[in-house]
């Protein structure tokens, strides 16, 4: 099993769709490592020091309203 700082699990999370012209929310759980993201869907493969369950929670990057 792969190590990793923190995981947010079970986010409403805001992805582009495959034109990036709109947002798809999809429920997935996000693996962070030395302040990086380095997995975005299942963290199934992964433990961590940390974990936060943001059930019922949006997650996004970088958005502007």
């Amino acid at each position: 099993m792969k190590q990793a700082d923190l995981i947010l699990k079970n986010a409403t999370c805001l992805l582009p769709n495959q034109s990036e012209s709109e947002l798809v929310q999809e429920v997935c759980d996000v693996v962070v490592k030395d302040q990086k993201i380095i997995a975005l869907g299942s963290s199934a493969d992964f433990s961590a020091k940390e974990t936060v369950d943001l059930k019922g929670l949006v997650l996004s990057a970088g958005l502007i309203d």
